[in-house]
């Protein structure tokens, strides 16, 4: 029976587990844990029967104080293990069997590859021994780990290393870690692996061992995570005063995981994708990324393992400061402007659509049937813009005295978002009581903004418009910053400011001494849907000096274009006239690079009442062709002045070379003409990077058979043993436009590179389709038949990636009637079988609304 968890249920812990005391004995049949744990009851009239959740165990002895209990004392039901008639303070003693070989959810201990491994986040720890597996249960841990010594030469677990012992052919490490933790920031790795090692020295002069773990033979592609490494702990120093608090940080990459990474106290695994690079092998956006989640789960050592959630409806409290700290990090070390971009791109593409579906939730939920569901868009992403918006209200120096508080007031406590807050508000004297409300209501506001100039003064009304909740309730006005600038006609600014909207309608107004234009929701200011009366597109996109609304400008502009050509419209020339002053003007490349693209399929699709995609892509490829058109020569210049084939430096300078001539080459393959194909097909051949081959592969695959089988060949013989190059390789054949794209991706799950037990192979082959909208969305509706039949095939044995695969069926409300009866009978196809796991359950109930 399906059961939902609500966060008004919430009671503390009856007991709470002082010490963990584990000793794995790792076999490749089987593991043997032994689980000792110094019980206390927290109640002044404790329950008596103590409730430990466990799953999947085969339970071979259990001991309090020393002394063994038979079968009479303890029960197993519905997941939980009940002991039952014990003391106030015990000891409790368990030895179990578990075998990580057959784990093919890759929760708990399991094994990727050779190489034994955990990932416990959220309750995967239950799976490896019995345990009151939540967050607010925080204990000292000391792990044993004992293993063949060939086979298993490095051992690892949390905290500084302790001891080890030969034992013949075996031998053992015990871990101890001193700071108290949940059972889900648990690791333990086993294997026989390559590292690099360095160290790095605390604010506070002291010497930290730092490794990466990685497959024999990947050493070298480590050096990147090592860097990003120490930046991120300098960084934190200097940023928020915290300073890393064990002896040794070590960091394992393995193939087979769910995530990207986990930040398991000082032994951090992660998604290899994560941490293997090099200048051959590796995209400028891999390298970006790999920063990025580095620095992610380093910062996790406080925000988030040092203070941790009281439950997991309080998860953005950890995810939601995390992500905005990491995105602060990579713009403080790259361009802050196409940091900011790239950050409004992600979470438009993902969280709007999310926040305008039925799996629409706030970013603290109020219920859960698998939390593994809610490692979402909108607790991670729109979670870091509610951190940001504090940010922006709090101001600089006030917002760092607050963190300063929130980690003196809740070190190694298991906290609420309410915590968070009150550290916030007392630290500034800032009252965040209506702003709260972002954190408890869900979807995505509009903002509907008209203007007035009359006897000099300049009038902005503001009026917001709030989603009600899926169920019909109305919701309240939201409270945050909003910056704007008014511009002259010259383009000059003659005021920038921070006005605070609180109000369902409110007016703002300055003397003047002409109209203005103005320059709304700077930098993004607050996640919000701008609405505006008139707008200015083509002004702003010339002369506005703030970079995020430039780029606004010109996606607004080109989206109003594309729907007007969607009306019958002739494609509007001064757009294109614009278009063609952005690619004269002097900018910075990477951001040239992002203000020359057009608005992506999904960016029109969520402007749609009913979508078609049909007409979508037809209006966008009409438009890049008459771009390429018009502008060819000046776009064949600027790709050649960029092109430098043989240059593989990861530098911003060469970067945004890269980026801006890519962006026109895309452009230009619109054309599908012979010199353009073989500019694509030469930059394959001869560049050095794996950015200019992608990009080369991908514009080939989309315009000429030849070509493209040809460097597709040659591509797979140099790769085909890489899985990380071959997530790309399958990535561009899924996300093919070319006729015949779903017969070759069903064909390629018998390729020798393809693994269904891998997550990356899955979500580069099915998962990528699955956003391929024009095969996915076919009207013949096999590519929803696909997908359904993979969802059913993958739930049993990994329920985490079919319930993700499901979350493209989540616009099925907004399709097309056609689309939307082919989407029904396929969910309602896979919601019928019985042994459907909770994971794809929850996703697919919401969206039919079941």
């Amino acid at each position: 029976m399906v059961k939902t968890i609500y966060l008004k249920d919430y009671k503390k812990p009856y007991y709470k587990v002082k010490s963990l005391d584990l000793t794995f004995e790792l076999e490749e049949e089987f593991t043997t844990v032994t689980n000792v744990m110094q019980i206390k009851s927290q109640e002044i009239d404790p329950a008596f029967t103590l409730k430990l959740d466990s799953i999947d165990l085969e339970l071979l002895e259990i001991y309090i104080n020393d002394l063994k209990i038979d079968d009479t004392r303890y029960s197993y039901k519905d997941e939980v293990l009940s002991v039952n008639n014990v003391p106030a303070e015990f000891t409790l003693k368990i030895k179990n069997k578990i075998y990580p070989q057959n784990n093919t959810e890759l929760e708990g201990l399991y094994k990727s590859g050779s190489i034994f491994c955990t990932q416990n986040e959220p309750e995967g720890f239950r799976r490896i021994t019995p345990y009151i597996d939540r967050p607010d249960v925080m204990s000292v841990y000391t792990t044993t780990v004992i293993a063949d010594k060939k086979r298993y030469p490095v051992l690892l677990a949390n905290g500084n290393k302790k001891t080890t012992s030969d034992l013949g052919d075996k031998h053992s490490v015990t871990w101890f870690d001193p700071h108290p933790k949940p059972s889900y920031l648990f690791a333990l790795v086993a294997g026989d692996l390559g590292s690099i090692t360095d160290s790095f020295t605390t604010m506070g002069k002291k010497e930290i061992e730092l490794n990466i773990y990685c497959d024999l033979g990947n050493e070298s592609k480590c050096y990147h995570a090592m860097k990003s490494l120490k930046d991120a702990m300098l960084w934190d120093e200097q940023k928020y005063g915290r300073e890393y608090d064990l002896d040794i940080y070590n960091i394992v990459a393995v193939d087979s995981f769910n995530m990207g990474a986990m930040e398991n106290k000082g032994l951090n695994i992660f998604n290899s994708h994560y941490v293997l690079a090099n200048e051959e092998l590796a995209t400028d956006r891999d390298f970006m990324g790999i920063q990025s989640v580095i620095a992610h789960e380093y910062f996790h050592n406080w925000t988030g393992n040092r203070i941790t959630c009281r439950d997991w409806f309080q998860l953005t409290l950890k995810e939601g400061l995390t992500v905005f700290r990491d995105q602060c990090f990579s713009a403080d070390l790259n361009s802050k402007e196409v940091q900011r971009i790239e950050d409004v791109k992600a979470l438009r593409d993902r969280q709007f659509v999310e926040d305008a579906s039925p799996t629409s939730h706030p970013i603290q939920p109020e219920s859960y049937i698998s939390m593994n569901n809610f490692y979402t868009a909108t607790v991670y992403e729109k979670g870091a813009e509610v951190i940001r918006m504090i940010h922006t209200l709090l101001g600089e120096k006030n917002y760092r005295k607050a963190t300063d508080l929130y980690f003196q007031s809740f070190d190694g406590q298991a906290v609420t978002t309410k915590d968070f807050l009150w550290a916030m508000s007392e630290a500034s004297e800032v009252d965040l009581t209506q702003f709260e409300r972002w954190y408890h209501q869900n979807g995505t506001p509009r903002l509907l903004v008209s203007e007035k100039y009359e006897n000099g003064t300049y009038t902005l009304r503001l009026t917001q418009v709030i989603p009600n909740t899926l169920d019909g309730k109305a919701q309240k006005a939201y409270y945050f910053p909003l910056k704007i600038a008014l511009l002259e006609e010259s383009g000059r600014e003659s005021l920038e400011e921070i006005i605070i909207v609180s109000k369902e309608f409110e007016e703002f107004t300055w003397k003047l001494p002409s109209k203005p234009i103005l320059s709304i929701n700077r930098d993004f200011s607050a996640p919000v849907i701008i609405k505006q009366e008139k707008n200015d597109y083509p002004f702003l996109s010339r002369h506005d000096s703030n970079s995020f609304v430039k780029y606004e400008s010109m996606q607004s502009y080109a989206i109003e274009t594309l729907e007007d050509m969607m009306n019958a419209k002739e494609i509007n020339e001064d757009f294109v006239k614009t278009y063609g002053f952005i690619l004269d003007a002097k900018l910075d490349l990477s951001f040239k690079a992002l203000v020359l693209e057009l608005p992506s399929i999904s960016t029109l699709m969520q402007r749609q009442e009913v979508v078609d995609f049909e007409p979508l892509y037809e209006v966008r490829e009409k438009l890049k062709k008459h771009l390429a058109s018009v502008y060819r020569d000046k776009l064949i210049v600027l790709y050649k002045q960029n092109h430098q084939p043989k240059n593989d430096a990861i530098d911003s300078q060469s970067m945004g070379e890269r980026a801006i001539k890519n962006r026109v080459l895309k452009m230009l393959s619109a054309l599908e003409d012979v010199e353009i194909t073989a500019l694509a097909y030469d930059q394959y051949e001869n560049s050095v990077t794996m950015t200019d081959k992608i990009i080369a592969l991908d514009i080939l695959e989309n315009t000429t058979q030849k070509e493209s089988a040809i460097a597709l060949a040659d591509f797979y013989s140099k790769y085909k043993k890489d899985t990380l190059v071959m997530n790309k390789y399958f990535a561009i054949l899924s996300a093919s436009e070319r006729a015949g794209t779903l017969d070759r991706v069903m064909a390629l799950q018998n390729d020798e590179a393809y693994d269904e037990k891998v997550p990356n192979l899955v979500r580069s082959l099915i998962g990528v389709f699955a956003r391929n909208y024009k095969h996915f969305h076919a009207k013949d509706g096999l590519g929803y038949k696909f997908v359904a039949d993979k969802i059913l095939e993958i739930d049993k044995i990994n329920a985490q990636m079919a319930s993700a695969l499901a979350g493209a069926f989540k616009i099925y409300e907004k399709m097309n009637d056609t689309n939307k009866a082919l989407i029904k009978t396929e969910l309602e196809r896979i919601v019928s079988v019985e042994s459907l796991s909770k994971n794809s359950y929850e996703i697919i109930s919401k969206i039919l609304k079941k």
